[in-house]
């Protein structure tokens, strides 16, 4: 097993996952992240620490929670160490806060 981190370039939060040393080598080798890891087993934000893992022209990683913002066409920082919006956040977001 190894143990594969990625680091926010929003919030900075760092996020890891460990996965098969075999099935890393496979993935670095050719195929996509979902064919070597596939649902049910890896959830999409452990496949975007994988990816981040293997050089490309441009390395971006986003954490689940600014993803959440991206995806509401927010941006703004939330506090990595409680898993809480620093702000009021996207519209909707206050069933994140439980």
């Amino acid at each position: 097993m190894i143990t594969l981190t990625s680091t926010c370039d929003d919030c900075g939060s760092i996020e890891s996952v460990e996965v098969d040393t075999t099935k890393f080598a496979a993935y670095k080798a050719g195929g996509t992240a979902k064919m070597h890891f596939p649902d049910g087993d890896w959830t999409p934000a452990h496949r975007e620490i994988i990816m981040n893992n293997v050089p490309r022209p441009v390395q971006f990683y986003l954490c689940p929670m600014c993803w959440l913002y991206m995806e509401e066409g927010d941006h703004g920082p939330h506090n990595p160490d409680d898993g809480e919006w620093a702000s009021d956040g996207p519209a909707g977001d206050s069933a994140l806060r439980d």
